[in-house]
């Protein structure tokens, strides 16, 4: 879940398939000569004027921050997977029920922008020179992904995937989409339930899945990982699940998937979950809300990959952070192998001229020994919050411009980078800035920006 400054609905998803990891970003304006009356209709259904200024009033909610604690560290193992082996173009799909997502806000230290161009805009006098060395690889492939009418729950729609050797994987808030690359085809359409069920879960996360996915392919095991959060009644009653399917094979359609439903707290929502492939493990970040409304700081899990690929009871080490920080981001790894023995990196936003990194060692023999360092500030140019945007609808689009962009990539070409980027202001329009962080064992430094 996410704010949105006014509900969108994505009438439609692009995918785009590339042969490199690469960033694509793409802006999309149309004119119509529909009639207002037309433009209402499509928009909001038959929802009424009073319909749709209650959810504008509920929909979305500054959240109270609560007071600072120190580091909390946790450690655990769960249940043996549930299981099934279901060809998953055999599963009758049912439409997910449309329905309003409340959103709790993390307020922002960062200020907004204004008409003063960003530092290191390209066309800013104190911008640095920056010589293109290679082009973007073009998509190889295109296509149209899951449409809201047999797809969609709700506002943000929390689009989401991953690219593996022959398969493409979508998710969306409410379903799930797998694809063949060549020639892109979507061979399986499913909402969350549906694919959780055929994958084996039960209980909550066969009945309950709520949304903001996640979707990643492990390349150090040939594994897909499809993930969201559940929570068997209202929202701020709890507790709540992360649900983690794990395919047995490369083939995410017909061979079988394990089924992990984690809970993550009693206590708290967490929001904004986000996966990382990592060395030694798959990696989650969220944001922790007390009753699902009282910040209480980001939370950082691993989860030890040998037990995911084969159904064992999984385990796992966290640690949740004070309420002065949020919306840490894991390094993936998907261009590069690790060196064996490096711990995972975590990046956010610190002010407006700081990123924070922490550092993650994880000791599966002995789990209570694992440690979660930092933050370590890094220096930036100053920047300013992205306005959000207005679609030609009316509909605003939220820039998300308080957090770093899912995901942070690591590089080891050469030496080890980090790339992160974000949404900035600049001349009182969205920007994007981008960032490579040089990591090693020894020292942190910012590259280029």
């Amino acid at each position: 879940m996410r704010a949105v400054a006014r509900r969108h609905r994505s009438i439609i998803s692009t995918i785009a398939v590339v042969t490199l990891s690469a960033l694509a970003l793409t802006a999309c304006a149309g004119t119509s000569s529909e009639s207002e009356a037309e433009r209402e209709r499509e928009r909001y259904g038959s929802e009424s004027p009073e319909q749709r200024a209650e959810e504008a009033a509920n929909g979305e909610f500054d959240a109270k921050i609560a007071p600072p604690v120190p580091t909390q560290q946790f450690t655990g193992r769960t249940a043996r997977a549930t299981t099934a082996s279901v060809d998953l173009r055999t599963v009758t799909n049912q439409a997910p029920a449309k329905k309003l997502r409340v959103e709790a806000m993390i307020p922002s230290m960062i200020p907004g922008g204004g008409p003063k161009a960003d530092p290191l805009a390209r066309n800013s006098l104190s911008a640095p020179a920056v010589t293109a060395v290679a082009q973007a690889p073009a998509p190889t492939v295109t296509g149209d992904g899951l449409d809201f009418t047999s797809f969609g729950t709700g506002w943000p729609p929390d689009t989401t995937g991953d690219v593996g050797p022959t398969h493409y994987i979508q998710a969306v808030n409410g379903s799930v989409g797998i694809y063949t690359k060549a020639p892109l085809t979507r061979v399986v359409g499913l909402s969350l339930n549906k694919f959780f069920q055929a994958a084996g879960a039960t209980g909550t996360c066969a009945t309950a899945n709520q949304g903001d996915p996640t979707v990643v392919y492990d390349q150090i095991s040939g594994r897909w990982i499809v993930s969201d959060f559940a929570w068997p009644a209202g929202i701020s009653q709890g507790p709540w699940y992360q649900c983690i399917a794990v395919s047995k094979t490369a083939d995410p359609v017909a061979g079988g998937w394990w089924v992990y439903s984690v809970v993550v707290s009693t206590t708290a929502l967490q929001d904004y979950p986000k996966m990382s492939v990592w060395g030694d493990g798959i990696y989650m970040t969220a944001n922790m809300f007390n009753n699902a409304s009282l910040f209480s700081g980001a939370r950082v899990w691993a989860f030890n990959r040998d037990d995911l690929v084969s159904g064992a009871a999984l385990r796992y080490v966290s640690f949740q952070t004070s309420s002065s920080y949020g919306s840490l981001l894991a390094a993936n790894a998907r261009a590069s192998a690790v060196p064996a023995g490096t711990g995972e990196y975590f990046l956010s936003l610190g002010s407006s001229t700081t990123l924070r990194m922490w550092r993650m060692n994880v000791n599966w023999t002995t789990t209570s020994l694992s440690t979660f360092t930092g933050p370590t500030n890094i220096s930036v140019a100053s920047y300013t919050r992205a306005p959000s945007g207005t679609q030609p609808t009316g509909d605003s689009l939220d820039a998300l411009s308080d957090r770093l962009m899912n995901r942070v990539q690591y590089t080891a070409t050469g030496t080890p980078s980090l790339w992160a980027t974000h949404s900035v202001s600049s001349s009182s329009k969205g920007a994007i800035r981008w960032y490579q962080i040089d990591v090693d064992r020894k020292s942190t430094r910012l590259n280029s920006s």
